[in-house]
């Protein structure tokens, strides 16, 4: 019976020296590089950080495009990232962060909605040239005073081959780019779903 007492103990205490209310140093360092990345648009260093490297942000960033640029750098400049808690249990570990941005997904919804009655109103005489002038003057406009989305978010890692590595997660994505995804899936769905009527 002792004997059996003092291999639960030992069990107990494994088991317990294997959790903890913090999470390794080494995923908080990672996470810090991970929202570094997205701030400087080096997404490919982000997908090398995870399991399954899933290219999230792949086709939704043009770098030769002023829509693009301004999107994105206003991502950057307007991220507020603080890690709030994480804890280890084991070979699996998290680190929790809150996140303020701009929403993103409001923002562009109601741009794409100026910009088509725009378009629609000026459909007999507008240019090229204009239509694109007019869509960064609506873009602008809208970031002067954005809705702002606010989220509590986590960041998964697993340990492999003796090193900590994120977990692919589109929802840490989405929520660092202020549900800009979410807005993107919406509107591929969307056009997959007319695309399908014709």
């Amino acid at each position: 019976m002792k004997k059996l007492f003092l291999i639960l103990l030992s069990l107990t205490l494994l088991l317990t020296a294997c959790k903890e209310d913090r999470a390794p140093d080494e995923c908080i360092s990672q996470t810090n590089r991970f929202v570094d990345c997205f701030k400087a648009k080096d997404f490919e260093s982000m997908y090398e950080m995870t399991v399954y490297k899933d290219p999230y942000l792949a086709g939704t960033y043009d770098e030769n495009s002023v829509i693009g640029q301004k999107l994105f750098n206003a991502m950057a400049d307007s991220l507020s990232f603080e890690i709030t808690g994480g804890s280890r249990d084991g070979n699996d570990a998290y680190v929790n962060a809150h996140v303020v941005t701009v929403n993103f997904g409001s923002l562009l919804d109601d741009v794409v909605t100026e910009y088509t009655d725009f378009c629609k109103a000026n459909a007999e005489s507008i240019t090229s040239d204009q239509m694109g002038e007019a869509l960064e003057s609506i873009l602008d406009e809208a970031l002067k005073n954005p809705q702002l989305f606010e989220k509590d978010t986590s960041l998964d890692f697993v340990k492999q081959d003796g090193k900590w590595v994120i977990e692919d997660n589109v929802g840490i994505y989405d929520d660092l780019s202020g549900g800009y995804l979410t807005y993107c899936f919406g509107v591929n769905s969307a056009i997959g779903n007319i695309d399908g009527k014709e």
